[in-house]
């Protein structure tokens, strides 16, 4: 997995984006952690949101800065995921969103990227001062739930949305999980 990178969204992977926005709509899911790249029918569009994200000083009200990321290979031909990293919490992220969402398209799965992805977006955390990363998932994503968990997650509480919904709350203690990898 190490041919894999994060990389920023740029004009030049629009039709990798949109094959894998189709591929998830194929299957009617969402895209957690796409930063809204599948509400958006044009994509340089997305992407000038996206930018606005970047900074305190230009984000939209009531979001918070974040950075999303696409999964690729070296030669950024194949888009393999997507993730979404926000720089700090919101009442709705403390609750719902958590600093980081991520998603492995469709056919890609059950090939280790979840949990590649996930490592390189606590890196980035770790690089913004991040300590403690807070991640939810749908509790019967059993696939996210034993990703999160394999890299220290700690359950901190499960919640029953507006929807009806149940969400799992875990945390990432970055010491925690730097001292296991030593």
């Amino acid at each position: 997995m190490n041919e894999l990178q994060l990389v920023l969204p740029k004009k030049e992977h629009e039709e990798m984006a949109k094959e894998m926005v189709a591929e998830f709509n194929k299957y009617n899911e969402m895209i957690p952690g796409g930063g809204g790249i599948d509400e958006f029918v044009d994509y340089q569009e997305w992407l000038a949101y996206q930018r606005l994200h970047h900074s305190t000083e230009t984000v939209p009200k009531g979001r918070v800065p974040s950075t999303v990321y696409f999964l690729c290979d070296n030669e950024e031909t194949t888009l393999v995921g997507i993730i979404d990293i926000r720089y700090e919490l919101n009442d709705f992220l403390l609750k719902e969103g958590g600093h980081i969402g991520y998603a492995i398209r469709p056919h890609e799965r059950r090939e280790g990227y979840g949990s590649y992805l996930l490592e390189l977006g606590l890196e980035k955390c770790l690089e913004l001062g991040i300590e403690e990363v807070l991640i939810t998932c749908d509790h019967d994503n059993l696939a996210s739930i034993k990703i999160v968990e394999n890299h220290l997650g700690e359950l901190e509480d499960k919640v029953v949305l507006d929807d009806g919904n149940t969400l799992c709350r875990y945390w990432v203690r970055q010491e925690k999980r730097l001292r296991k990898s030593m």
